[in-house]
């Protein structure tokens, strides 16, 4: 642990001494009262799996928590932060080894909370003031004493559009995650370094002597040795038990938070991926009553490619700096790790570079069958007006002269009794027809089908 983390722990034993009692009474150590978490669970409890949804219950609740996980083989939940750091600073030196990593996970903190935070842990106001704001984008700072590094995460089962964001600062020996409300990935972290726990108790295994076939029940129940050089069973598991903390390190949080929110992306990326493919095969057979409903989809499509890609290429470029440039807090062997996740950064965004060019072909061709529909219903329209304006044309000089002999005037040919004028006019009127009639065949346009 670092020097101003150890001082300042040190500061805060001796002004607690003093403290009125921040909670209920567990038990004392060191002559002093400490709270009682809102929850406590070993990572490795067959009690504490990962429930159907994929969360656990106090993990997948909002408002504000503070979690302490890398002390005494269990996750401890605390409702405040006096109580958290109380636990942190009586708990670090009995349980904890000199390389053993803590991991702190604060949830929606006050500001209240915010101005301590700042203070215990040293950091600067404009990491803070970061932290604070809900719009800072993903990024990057150095420090002397830290890595802050801004993620966008998801909070729900929607990861396009429900997401938080993600603070992470990584310090030598311990590492603080900040987030306002329950990202999701963090209960697979946790269930990941369990599995881890259980690995190293594994391991440990090996390197313990088996006990003598005469070792009774009564000296197993009540650790009683059968020579004074063999250890009990008892004794084997109480070296088991003391093995059994260890989170790697803090740039291992960090490559666990970025590797969890990835995976999540990825299944998304292969459904955009089969959607944009179904769109352009539906589009052969596209049916007029359908083209309203695809051109949604087509919108929808479109802006989840673009949300996505922005997404991923901000944690690729944050994933690829923490890889190759910051010696200073990620190891090697972490490094290696985040080449994985660089690889399947650039698997996703590859997927998303293929959806944008097929969904692009799928619309250009939407709006070509569109033009086309539109030509098609234009020609039906002017050749129904061409018919209409011939039929007008031909009919025109009958109902000229009609209208001229039907005036209610003096007309030549009134006074006649015979239908010579009558039959005269009915001729006229069809002369003129006809002559119609043969000047358009001889100029007659060209007709557009179906």
């Amino acid at each position: 642990m670092s020097k101003d983390i150890a001082d300042t722990l040190n500061a805060l034993s001796d002004e607690m001494e003093t403290a009125p009692l921040l909670q209920k009474q567990k038990k004392k150590k060191f002559g002093l009262t400490l709270p009682i978490p809102i929850k406590s669970y070993s990572l490795l409890d067959d009690e504490n799996e990962i429930e159907d949804d994929g969360h656990h219950t106090q993990l997948a609740d909002s408002g504000k928590r503070f979690i302490v996980v890398g002390l005494g083989g269990s996750c401890n939940i605390y409702q405040e932060f006096d109580h958290m750091w109380n636990f942190l600073s009586h708990s670090i030196k009995k349980k904890r080894t000199p390389e053993q990593t803590i991991w702190i996970d604060i949830q929606d903190p006050s500001a209240k909370d915010m101005k301590k935070i700042e203070k215990r842990f040293s950091l600067h106001p404009l990491t803070a003031e970061d932290i604070v704001s809900k719009d800072t984008g993903e990024k990057w700072e150095f420090f002397s004493k830290y890595l802050f590094i801004v993620l966008t995460a998801q909070t729900d089962k929607d990861p396009i559009h429900s997401t938080t964001q993600l603070n992470i600062l990584i310090f030598d020996h311990y590492v603080l995650t900040v987030h306002d409300q329950p990202v999701v990935g963090l209960d697979m972290i946790m269930k990941r370094i369990g599995t881890d726990y259980e690995v190293q108790i594994m391991s440990n295994q090996q390197n313990i002597n088996i006990l003598p076939e005469q070792t009774s029940d009564v000296q197993y129940k009540y650790g009683t040795p059968t020579t004074l050089a063999m250890p009990t069973k008892l004794e084997i598991e109480q070296q088991v038990k003391d093995v059994q903390m260890i989170i790697p390190s803090p740039d291992w949080v960090l490559y666990a938070f970025i590797d969890a929110i990835v995976d999540l992306y990825i299944p998304v990326v292969t459904s955009i991926l089969n959607e944009v493919e179904n769109l352009d095969e539906l589009l052969s057979h596209l049916k007029s009553t359908e083209q309203k409903e695809m051109l949604q989809r087509l919108g929808v499509a479109n802006r989840n490619i673009v949300s996505l890609t922005r997404l991923l290429e901000n944690k690729e470029r944050i994933a690829r700096l923490v890889a190759f440039k910051f010696d200073r807090f990620i190891s090697e062997h972490v490094s290696v790790y985040m080449r994985d996740v660089i690889d399947h950064l650039e698997f996703c965004l590859d997927r998303l570079d293929i959806s944008k060019d097929t969904l692009t072909h799928t619309h250009s061709t939407y709006l070509m069958r569109i033009q086309i529909e539109i030509a098609r219903t234009s020609s039906r329209t002017g050749s129904v007006i061409n018919r209409l304006s011939f039929y007008a044309t031909v009919a025109a000089p009958p109902a000229l002269l009609s209208g001229v002999f039907g005036m209610n005037i003096y007309t030549p040919g009134q006074d006649v009794k015979d239908v010579s004028w009558f039959m005269g006019i009915l001729a006229s009127m069809l002369l003129l027809a006809f002559i119609i009639l043969a000047k358009t065949r001889k100029h007659r346009p060209i007709r557009v089908y179906r």
